[in-house]
């Protein structure tokens, strides 16, 4: 399994920047990044991408991807 833990919301309250400007920055509806802040999504590549941009940062200072593996029982 793949999860995406990010630093949008911490990020963007240190930038003093509303959810409606980085929608406005990013090009990202205001419901996806309440999501994403809310961790209860996953973005996509392009979604990493424009979130980055609107907030004028590097991808891996905003996203970090934890893979998990899940155990197989032994038959």
């Amino acid at each position: 399994m793949l999860f995406v833990v990010n630093n949008v919301k911490r990020i963007r309250k240190n930038k003093k920047i509303t959810i409606t400007e980085l929608s406005r920055k990013s090009g990202i509806s205001r419901t996806t990044i309440y999501k994403l802040e809310s961790q209860k999504s996953n973005p996509s590549l392009e979604t990493i991408q424009k979130i980055s941009s609107g907030l004028d940062e590097k991808p891996e200072k905003i996203f970090n991807l934890i893979v998990i593996q899940e155990l197989q029982k032994e038959p």
